[in-house]
């Protein structure tokens, strides 16, 4: 009997313990990175770092930097993420030559949908979910000098609500986004996929400062059958992305050789 008493005692104990721990920890885990639903006193969340601009000399973009946050929201709504870099210490003045990617993925009972953007000096994206991840890294296009590339500040930031309804979506360039087409030449964009390209936005000139007469240039969005919708580039700026679209076609009629630029808008 005296020892059936004292186990009893030192079984109460431990799960007193153990439960103050686990109250503990629960406090002492408010970071606003990894955050479970009501732990965000503001109703925010938000995740800072820094990143290295590596540049097309390496194979693959500095994947193994990245500043990331992961959030499961009180309730499942729309949310916006917005993004800021600047530079650091190391780097003076502007950052004109880096660039990060974030890669954002929204899910709702198990089932996710990913959007990518790529963010500069600003940018912010609406989605609705459960809880999202957010992961950002350089993939930054200027050759910098190895052992002088430049760190700059990765800033994350999630609250309720949406995005402000403004002309430009959030945006995606691909690794290549200048092209130049001789006369009577083409050039085929491949569109990126799990990317949540909704819409595409086509600059043209001629390299020689020439005015370019219409219908000169033209754009087909195709699928893997044939073309799907054609138009001339300047006669639009965001054009919807046609369903199926795989490939995205401008087409030089001018007889003098063009400069084109491409660029993704992506839903959110």
């Amino acid at each position: 009997m005296k020892y059936l008493i004292l186990g009893l005692l030192f079984i109460i104990g431990c799960t007193y313990h153990t439960t103050n721990e686990i109250q503990k920890e629960e406090e002492e885990g408010d970071t606003g990175i990894m955050s479970t639903p009501g732990k965000s006193v503001s109703g925010g969340w938000s995740a800072s770092g820094v990143l290295l601009g590596i540049g097309p000399l390496a194979l693959t973009p500095s994947r193994d930097r990245q500043v990331s946050l992961q959030v499961e929201f009180p309730e499942a709504r729309n949310y916006t993420i917005q993004f800021k870099i600047s530079p650091t210490g190391r780097t003076v003045g502007s950052l004109p030559e880096v660039r990060a990617l974030a890669i954002i993925d929204w899910s709702v009972e198990g089932n996710t949908v990913r959007r990518k953007i790529h963010i500069k000096e600003g940018q912010s994206i609406t989605g609705t979910g459960q809880a999202v991840r957010v992961v950002v890294v350089d993939d930054s296009l200027a050759a910098f000098i190895v052992g002088n590339e430049p760190n700059y500040l990765v800033q994350i930031l999630v609250a309720p609500g949406t995005r402000p309804t403004i002309e430009n979506p959030p945006q995606l360039e691909p690794e290549i986004a200048v092209v130049t087409i001789p006369a009577a030449g083409n050039h085929v964009f491949t569109v990126p996929v799990d990317a949540g390209i909704n819409s595409v936005a086509i600059t043209c000139a001629s390299t020689a400062g020439a005015p370019l007469p219409d219908q000169s240039v033209q754009v087909q969005q195709r699928d893997l059958v044939g073309p799907l919708k054609w138009y001339d580039p300047r006669q639009y700026f965001w054009v919807p992305v046609s369903s199926g679209t795989v490939t995205i076609k401008v087409i030089n009629n001018s007889g003098a050789e063009i400069q084109v630029q491409i660029t993704y808008g992506i839903d959110g």
